[in-house]
């Protein structure tokens, strides 16, 4: 009988790729983030947690399901420092051809390395490879998919970002040269936006329309500070606007264009004054005029009666989709 000594990692296929782990406070959702890595069919290299200065029990977590791992690992302990310093200090201890990170709160489907890996490596202009992914609740019922939301572009991502629409993070994976003169801005919230901002001006984004990931919405994250995260979106472009090669003619454009997009969202989130403000400032740049009345209409739709008919979308869309099987 043949017997194998060799680690079990080395029995697995593994890539060239480092995926990072940034975690703080999340000890809800670490451990079925980890293990939604392990369960890869194409392994990572090497894996880094870091574990951000968590005040709750996230580390000892981390350090328990590590010992299952099924190839190298390594968890570092940091102050807390922020997301984007984590990512940071992960993507300098790497040393692979590719380079990606998961939201300790987010999850990957079991084939996403493989076959993002696969796609990225047809394709020798690519900056990064991304798709599209379930959205979660606190359970892991799904509740929409990004499917719905647009038609994400293949190649140039610059006109999607111009609308401050974005790759789903979770769903990215990128070239490890392609950021070898960028780095995750630390004093941002906005920092992946602002990543795609600048790896747009030296490559394609290469898309997959298929569903590989999931991303969490739940109580603690940025996706609940809208106007924040609006108002980060637009600093981010003035940031990137000469390597984007914009003029300010151009910027302001483009700034307007975003504020009669931001319309609807900003109704959506209850922040109905805000909605009005850009309604009324930035119509001249609306698609239509219809549109000018939709988002009108939307506006004097009481919040209550608003709120009530997301709150049955999700139902429906959760008793449609089910719950993320990973």
């Amino acid at each position: 009988m043949l017997i194998n000594n060799e680690p079990r990692w080395r029995l697995n296929q593994v890539s060239e790729i480092t995926v990072v782990v940034p975690c703080y406070n999340h000890s809800k959702y670490i451990e079925r983030c980890l293990r939604s890595i392990f369960a890869q069919t194409r392994h990572p290299k090497m894996l880094i947690v870091i574990n951000d200065g968590s005040t709750d029990n996230s580390a000892e977590i981390i350090e328990k399901v590590l010992k299952s791992c099924p190839f190298p690992n390594q968890l570092i302990t940091q102050k807390n420092s922020g997301q984007s310093a984590g990512i940071n200090r992960g993507f300098e201890m790497s040393d692979t051809k590719y380079f990606a990170y998961l939201g300790a709160d987010d999850i990957w489907l079991s084939e996403f390395l493989e076959e993002r890996i696969k796609l990225i490596e047809m394709r020798p202009d690519a900056v990064a490879a991304y798709g599209n992914a379930y959205i979660i609740n606190s359970e892991d019922y799904i509740f929409d998919c990004t499917k719905n939301w647009m038609d994400y572009p293949d190649g140039n991502i610059k006109p999607m970002l111009y609308t401050a629409n974005a790759c789903p993070n979770p769903s990215v994976i990128y070239k490890r040269d392609s950021l070898k003169d960028h780095r995750w801005n630390e004093n941002s919230s906005v920092e992946d936006f602002e990543m795609y901002l600048k790896l747009s001006t030296i490559g394609e984004f290469a898309f997959d329309k298929n569903v590989l990931c999931a991303y969490r919405i739940h109580d603690s994250n940025m996706s609940h500070d809208y106007p924040r995260q609006f108002r980060q979106v637009i600093e981010a472009l003035e940031r990137c606007r000469e390597m984007l090669d914009l003029s300010e003619a151009d910027l302001e454009k483009i700034k307007k264009r975003i504020k009669i997009g931001s319309v609807d969202q900003f109704i959506r989130t209850n922040n109905r004054r805000i909605a009005f403000k850009y309604l009324r400032e930035n119509a001249d740049v609306a698609e239509s005029k219809s549109q000018v009345a939709k988002l009108l209409f939307r506006l004097m739709i009481p919040s209550k009666l608003f709120q009530w008919n997301r709150k049955r979308k999700k139902e429906s869309a959760i008793n449609k989709y089910g719950k993320l099987k990973y």
